[in-house]
């Protein structure tokens, strides 16, 4: 049990008193727990969990859900919990301290407009960026990236992901700040490196090859400290930085207490900067770690990078003025993680296009047997549920395949904006690919490709091409965080932009 529970992100159990443990284990795990839901009926023959106490509703396996620990509820989709909410309590002591109606009207009144006030700051896309400082008067200041890339005997594949670093190394630079750069790489420690010795675990996991590779670019401006993050947390201090210089560290994963969102960790990452820190990994935006979050409550100023600032503005655009119509494309394996994202987009995108992985991906690109397209056939009957006639959900035969498609190809051509996710075969639109005039096979990509080019506004979230987000045509953005990017459609907040210091009115 404890493998399952350690792999989870939360717990529910069925049985109240026999499971009671369950609560314990997950409290020194740091995760939610949910004991003795005895209104749920699990239905091992059809995979499904029944909600009888919510009208008997049915979630299918593969489903996303949310497990608020605070008030025990379970929600379908990921739910837009915010951090800030009113205890009943709190309000029933104010209005114990009224004197009259009229007067605890007021004062809940006063309540609730304080508390959605905050919640305005946690669901405001716009936050300070580097522009809005003019200089770090020569301090530290702590740089959160994204230098999670996949190496491969030493060798770093996509390496275009690292060259987008170096602008805002550069901005940090030229306002006279010392960048402390601080990173993840991989999940050191997970279920398939449990035989491993710590040894392995560091050779395996180590950012060195990724400041090999900065070094080699940013020469004697770039330093970095090796074994300068353990288990217990930090190994270095201020006296091991080197001023005016770009300062980099281990994987910050090493320590128990990122992925734990230590407040102890976060407190020494802090202690590193003279008070800055400064988030450009959006791809990690939607995880509460502790150099994502916690860090920020102990510094003076919090500020966006310039890839967050970008993708943020990008946002913005979808939610408050996307050019219409909007056409939302989901499409490959991806799709089994993304009901959530579908379901909130029903009621904002003027068409929004299911395709499922046809018959020529039956294998995926590690070579393995696609197991989740029951998961993922069961989605797609939860949509089909929802009955929306923005909705076209291309079919599985050939036949409903080649109509389906021939229909999405047409919405696409009448696009004025386009939210994709899945495969888009961005490699025909970059370099080689570009300079042959080649075009993707798959008629919704080519016609993806058509709206590329005409300058459609068209936004890419696509976890295996970010590479690309510096490929530069009119109209097109893709997203360095795809997954962050879609839960925010999903769920309007990410704990990491939360954090962040809002823009100046």
């Amino acid at each position: 049990d404890f493998d399952v529970m350690n792999l989870s992100h939360a717990i529910v159990t069925v049985y109240p008193g026999r499971t009671s443990h369950a609560a314990i284990t997950a409290m020194s795990m740091n995760k939610p727990c949910i004991v003795g839901c005895g209104d749920i009926e699990l239905d091992y023959d059809r995979k499904t969990v029944i909600f009888h106490g919510a009208g008997s509703l049915r979630l299918r396996e593969g489903e996303r859900v949310t497990a608020d620990g605070n008030t025990g509820a379970v929600y379908r989709g990921v739910a837009p919990i915010s951090d800030f909410f009113l205890p009943l309590a709190s309000v029933s002591a104010a209005i114990g301290r009224c004197g009259t109606a009229a007067e605890a009207v007021i004062v809940v009144r006063d309540l609730i407009e304080s508390e959605l006030i905050r919640l305005k700051r946690e669901t405001n896309l716009r936050r300070s960026g580097l522009d809005s400082i003019e200089t770090f008067g020569g301090g530290n200041v702590l740089l959160r990236v994204d230098a999670n890339v996949k190496i491969d005997q030493g060798r770093i594949d996509k390496q275009e992901r690292l060259l987008q670093l170096l602008p805002t190394f550069e901005a940090i630079l030229s306002r006279k700040g010392t960048p402390i750069v601080c990173s993840h790489l991989g999940d050191p420690g997970a279920e398939g490196d449990l035989r491993l010795s710590r040894e392995e675990l560091y050779e395996n996991y180590s950012l060195q090859p990724v400041a090999d590779l900065l070094s080699s670019l940013l020469g004697e401006r770039f330093v970095f400290h090796t074994l300068s993050v353990a288990s217990s947390g930090l190994l270095v201090g201020r006296k091991n930085l080197v001023p005016g210089k770009i300062n980099m560290i281990e994987n910050l994963r090493f320590a128990s207490g990122e992925k734990d969102n230590d407040d102890a960790f976060a407190r020494s990452l802090a202690e590193l900067s003279d008070g800055w820190y400064v988030n450009d990994a959006f791809n990690v935006c939607h995880r509460r770690h502790a150099s994502i979050t916690s860090v920020a409550r102990f510094v003076s100023r919090r500020v966006a990078g310039p890839l967050v600032v970008r993708e943020l503005s990008i946002l913005e655009t979808i939610i408050e003025k996307t050019p219409r119509p909007f056409v939302a494309v989901f499409s490959g394996e991806e799709l089994r993680a993304q009901f959530g994202v579908m379901s909130a987009l029903l009621s904002r995108a003027d068409r929004l296009v299911v395709i499922p992985p046809g018959e020529s991906e039956a294998v995926l690109s590690e070579g393995k047997e696609r197991e989740a397209l029951p998961h993922i056939d069961s989605l797609i009957g939860s949509l089909r549920e929802s009955a929306a006639e923005s909705l076209l959900i291309v079919g599985k035969s050939a036949e409903e395949r080649r109509k389906g498609l021939a229909h999405a190809v047409s919405c696409i051509g009448k696009a004025g904006g386009i939210l994709w996710s899945g495969p888009a075969r961005l490699d025909f639109l970059a370099g080689a690919g570009a300079a042959k005039g080649r075009s993707p096979r798959e008629v919704h990509q080519k016609a993806l490709h058509r709206a590329i080019r005409e300058g459609v506004f068209t936004v890419i979230c696509s976890e295996k091409e970010k590479q690309y987000a510096g490929l530069n045509l009119p109209g097109l953005h893709i997203s360095t965080g795809p997954s962050a990017f879609l839960e925010f459609l999903e769920r309007l907040s990410l704990p990491g932009i939360t954090a962040l210091d809002p823009a100046s009115p």
